[in-house]
């Protein structure tokens, strides 16, 4: 089987893994999780890092440091995994869904709408016509490794008092060419930002999540709250409910080597994106999504668009041929607005994005993938949707 995408782990990982082992320090305590945190920090040019056990439980303290109060509204797409919206409940905070835009991130002219016809500003405060709740914050998800445009985010937010927490949990190594955040990467433009390192991610520490912050304030209590908000390390006086989210010394061991290699593997990421974006250049079945041109992509994952419904095929048909081809493809995340858990939530202007979300597939692309092997995936992509 060639798989969607798996962690590139040498010896190096496992050599540091065995030496961590060896030197008993395998929980959160330990200098491994300092390090990383400080090679996470100047990668991003961030002044702060904090290492969490995952990306969900970073979102979660992310959301809270941003001062979003219990019953509060944070702007969210619909399109993303569940964990974004999840960390939002977490925090007994209640998410607005909105639509993508053809990079896959939220639609800025949709919030746009939103807030200049359905919201009013009064006393510091946007205020949901709708609900008469504050709307205290926005999440933009940086989709699959696409910037969001950050600078037209934060022209809109202006003067409007909505914080900024950035998802990035799958776009380490982007970076914006343009406007004022020229150079800058995401996750360090808003007032927090959360990445994840599990186990398909572009580096991976088994698993993991990392917050980073400019603000001080900000960044001392996230370790606070991080480490069951610990006061006195020694005599264990806690002076609020903190959070056993601490990543763990064997874990960090491993980002460290990885992240040493993250610009050899967005290399390799780019090189497989552009294999399947000439592929399929001039094929009328198969469109390769393309990432926007105001950021510098880390092609995490690279998206290709089926007309499903003009080929006369079903999604789980179109995964299983290729399943008995031996190749492994996903279908896009399912728009969550309709889904159980979130249904009673409010939404804005979704037309028609289970329609489209329906046909994005995301192809094979680990970093040791072979030539052979993305050759055997077009040949049979094309022939089966031909």
């Amino acid at each position: 089987m060639i798989p969607l995408a798996i962690p590139n782990l040498s010896k190096e990982e496992k050599n540091d893994v065995i030496d961590t082992l060896n030197s008993s320090w395998i929980s959160t305590a330990g200098e491994k999780v300092k390090k990383f945190e400080f090679e996470f920090k100047k990668y991003t040019q961030a002044k702060y890092a904090i290492a969490c056990n995952s990306g969900t439980s970073a979102l979660h303290i992310a959301i809270k440091l941003a001062g979003v109060k219990p019953n509060e509204e944070i702007i969210v797409p619909s399109l993303t995994f569940a964990a974004t919206v999840n960390a939002i409940i977490y925090n007994m905070c209640k998410p607005i869904f909105f639509n993508c835009d053809k990079y896959l991130n939220i639609n800025i002219n949709d919030v746009e709408d939103f807030l200049k016809n359905n919201t009013y500003f009064k006393d510091g405060k946007t205020i949901n016509k709708k609900t008469k709740k504050k709307i205290s914050a926005i999440i933009p998800v940086h989709m699959y490794g696409n910037a969001s445009d950050i600078y037209k985010i934060q022209k809109l937010l202006r003067h409007r008092n909505i914080k900024i927490v950035e998802d990035a949990a799958e776009s380490l190594g982007t970076k914006y060419l343009q406007s004022i955040y020229k150079n800058k990467y995401t996750g360090n433009i808003g007032l927090l930002g959360v990445f994840s390192f599990n186990a398909n991610k572009i580096i991976t520490s088994g698993s993991g999540g990392m917050i980073i912050t400019n603000n001080l304030k900000l960044a001392k209590r996230a370790q606070l709250l991080t480490n069951q908000a610990k006061k006195n390390e020694f005599e264990y006086i806690h002076e609020e409910i903190g959070y056993n989210y601490r990543m763990n010394n064997l874990c960090a061991s491993i980002g460290l080597k990885q992240l040493i290699k993250l610009s050899l593997f967005l290399n390799k990421k780019k090189k497989i994106f552009e294999f399947y974006r000439k592929e399929f250049k001039n094929n009328k079945n198969i469109k390769i999504i393309d990432p926007p041109p105001y950021a510098k992509n880390n092609y995490w994952m690279p998206l290709v668009k089926i007309d499903l419904k003009k080929m006369s095929f079903s999604k789980k048909k179109l995964i299983n041929e290729l399943q008995k081809k031996n190749i492994q493809i996903r279908g896009c995340w399912n728009p969550l607005h309709s889904q159980k858990p979130y249904k009673k939530f409010q939404s804005f202007k979704i037309n028609n994005l289970h329609k489209f979300s329906h046909n994005i597939f995301c192809l094979p692309c680990s970093t040791q993938i072979k030539s052979k092997d993305l050759n055997y995936i077009t040949e049979n992509l094309r022939k089966i949707t031909s």
